[in-house]
């Protein structure tokens, strides 16, 4: 637990991760859920290549409040997400780890709109010592981004997460 513990810690660092609009070549396909930034990463790469049930599948049975037409929906109009990730930070508490990733969002729209989205995202994973079957590997548990208007990607720095 103490070695998972220090693998998210390890992985604070921001990042910035892009991909080619739509109609150009597709970025290679990456599954990695083994830490706090492979699995976010994994998740806008899911996007990125338009797989939405991919990316569906990263949520703990899907986004709160959304199903997955919606889900479907909201990123159809979407060529192109480049994310950048404030410090991560995580916890243990009652046999889980989660862990709170800031980040900020820029999308780029099919009609050639951008639009800067910032919040968080909290994942968690149980022990898997003592999960049973089937395994739940590590997930985004809940999330909230807000638009932002007049802002850059560049300019946002994702502060510290507020649930």
């Amino acid at each position: 637990m103490k070695n998972l513990l220090s693998l998210f810690l390890a992985l604070a660092a921001p990042v910035v991760a892009t991909a080619p609009a739509r109609g150009q070549d597709v970025p290679e396909y990456v599954d990695n859920r083994s830490g706090a930034r492979e699995l976010i990463g994994s998740y806008f790469n899911a996007l990125n290549r338009h797989e939405t049930a991919r990316a569906w599948s990263y949520w703990d049975g899907g986004v709160p409040g959304m199903d997955f037409s919606a889900f479907e929906s909201r990123y159809n109009q979407v060529t192109r997400i480049r994310v950048r990730l404030g410090t991560i930070l995580s916890e243990g508490a009652v046999g889980s780890i989660y862990t709170q990733v800031p980040l900020a969002i820029e999308m780029q729209m099919e009609s050639g709109e951008t639009r800067i989205m910032a919040g968080c995202f909290v994942l968690r994973i149980s022990n898997p010592q003592i999960q049973g079957v089937p395994f739940k590997p590590l997930h985004i548990e809940r999330g909230a981004l807000a638009l932002l208007d007049g802002a850059s990607l560049k300019e946002t720095v994702p502060g510290p997460c507020e649930f």
